[in-house]
């Protein structure tokens, strides 16, 4: 049978978001990324913010590890946890300065 059915991949896509495994070698995991934007969103901000916040998504897309794999039609980044998103100090830092303005301004 030329394709694999649910019952086939059913084992793979669950452990997927439970216990994922990222090869290092095609980019760098989610905490690596995270310091290193640390260190990009100094460097963009003082761009325009949707220019800063495109080059720190540009970052991520070509320097996040991934995952393809037969079982699964889709590639699975590593940054899978929502609750570690990479860009996430960024974006509240951002929305901090914007608060600021708004408040003293």
């Amino acid at each position: 049978m030329p394709y694999a059915t649910f019952a086939d991949d059913k084992d793979y896509l669950i452990s997927k978001y439970r216990t994922p495994v990222f090869d290092p070698t095609t980019g760098l995991d989610n905490d690596q990324i995270i310091d290193a934007l640390d260190k990009l969103a100094e460097e963009v901000d003082p761009l325009p913010r949707p220019i800063g916040k495109a080059r720190c998504f540009e970052f991520i897309c070509k320097n996040m590890a991934l995952d393809v794999n037969p079982h699964d039609c889709f590639p699975f980044f590593a940054c899978w946890d929502r609750n570690q998103r990479p860009m996430r100090k960024s974006i509240s830092r951002w929305a901090h300065q914007v608060f600021e303005k708004r408040i003293t301004g």
